[in-house]
Protein backbone atom coordinates (compact mmCIF):
# COMPACT_ATOMS: atom_id res chain seq x y z
CA UNK A 1 0.00 0.00 0.00
CA UNK A 2 2.85 2.67 0.68
CA UNK A 3 4.47 1.75 -2.40
CA UNK A 4 1.57 2.80 -4.22
CA UNK A 5 1.70 6.00 -2.90
CA UNK A 6 3.93 9.23 -4.47
CA UNK A 7 6.82 10.41 -3.00
CA UNK A 8 5.11 14.23 -3.08
CA UNK A 9 1.83 12.99 -1.49
CA UNK A 10 3.97 11.11 1.55
CA UNK A 11 4.92 14.47 2.37
CA UNK A 12 1.92 15.72 2.72
CA UNK A 13 0.66 12.92 4.43
CA UNK A 14 3.81 13.01 6.92
CA UNK A 15 2.79 16.78 7.76
CA UNK A 16 -0.58 16.21 8.44
CA UNK A 17 0.14 13.45 10.62
CA UNK A 18 2.57 15.77 12.42
CA UNK A 19 0.18 18.70 12.78
CA UNK A 20 -2.51 16.55 14.13
CA UNK A 21 -0.06 15.22 16.84
CA UNK A 22 0.88 18.73 17.58
CA UNK A 23 -2.87 19.66 17.55
CA UNK A 24 -3.87 17.01 19.95
CA UNK A 25 -1.90 18.20 22.77
CA UNK A 26 -2.59 21.42 22.30
CA UNK A 27 -6.42 20.38 21.98
CA UNK A 28 -6.16 18.86 25.31
CA UNK A 29 -4.55 21.90 27.02
CA UNK A 30 -7.13 24.02 25.80
CA UNK A 31 -9.70 21.98 26.80
CA UNK A 32 -8.66 21.94 30.64
CA UNK A 33 -7.76 25.78 30.93
CA UNK A 34 -11.90 25.62 29.96
CA UNK A 35 -13.07 23.51 32.08
CA UNK A 36 -10.98 25.77 34.55
CA UNK A 37 -12.24 29.48 33.21
CA UNK A 38 -15.51 27.80 33.82
CA UNK A 39 -15.04 25.70 37.34
CA UNK A 40 -15.87 22.40 35.98
CA UNK A 41 -13.70 20.17 37.44
CA UNK A 42 -14.65 21.12 41.34
CA UNK A 43 -18.30 20.29 40.07
CA UNK A 44 -17.21 16.80 38.44
CA UNK A 45 -14.85 15.64 41.45
CA UNK A 46 -17.85 16.00 44.13
CA UNK A 47 -15.51 18.97 45.75
CA UNK A 48 -18.01 21.20 46.76
CA UNK A 49 -15.67 23.63 48.94
CA UNK A 50 -15.90 27.16 47.66
CA UNK A 51 -12.51 28.10 45.57
CA UNK A 52 -11.57 31.76 44.34
CA UNK A 53 -11.35 31.09 40.47
CA UNK A 54 -8.85 33.24 39.50
CA UNK A 55 -8.22 33.10 35.94
CA UNK A 56 -12.57 34.11 35.76
CA UNK A 57 -12.12 36.77 37.55
CA UNK A 58 -8.87 38.22 36.05
CA UNK A 59 -10.35 38.06 32.74
CA UNK A 60 -13.95 39.55 34.00
CA UNK A 61 -11.86 42.24 34.72
CA UNK A 62 -9.82 43.40 31.86
CA UNK A 63 -13.32 42.48 30.05
CA UNK A 64 -14.30 46.34 29.78
CA UNK A 65 -10.79 48.13 29.22
CA UNK A 66 -10.49 45.44 26.30
CA UNK A 67 -13.62 46.81 24.74
CA UNK A 68 -13.71 50.14 26.20
CA UNK A 69 -13.13 51.98 22.96
CA UNK A 70 -12.97 49.16 19.50
CA UNK A 71 -9.60 49.99 17.67
CA UNK A 72 -9.84 51.83 14.44
CA UNK A 73 -7.37 51.21 11.67
CA UNK A 74 -4.53 53.73 11.06
CA UNK A 75 -3.26 53.65 7.62
CA UNK A 76 -1.16 56.44 6.56
CA UNK A 77 1.73 56.77 4.17
CA UNK A 78 5.41 56.56 6.28
CA UNK A 79 7.23 58.36 3.61
CA UNK A 80 5.59 61.39 1.34
CA UNK A 81 7.07 60.29 -1.67
CA UNK A 82 4.98 61.01 -4.65
CA UNK A 83 4.34 56.93 -5.18
CA UNK A 84 0.99 56.60 -6.39
CA UNK A 85 0.50 52.66 -6.00
CA UNK A 86 1.32 53.59 -2.14
CA UNK A 87 -0.77 56.30 -2.07
CA UNK A 88 -4.21 54.19 -3.65
CA UNK A 89 -3.23 51.31 -1.55
CA UNK A 90 -3.23 53.12 1.68
CA UNK A 91 -6.95 54.85 0.85
CA UNK A 92 -7.80 50.70 0.07
CA UNK A 93 -6.61 50.08 3.36
CA UNK A 94 -8.01 52.98 4.96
Amino acid sequence: MADAIPTGVQKYLQAISTYEKEFERWQKRATKIIKRYRDDMRTQSGNETVKFNILWSNVQTLIPAVYAKLPKASAARRFGDNDQVGRVAAQLIE
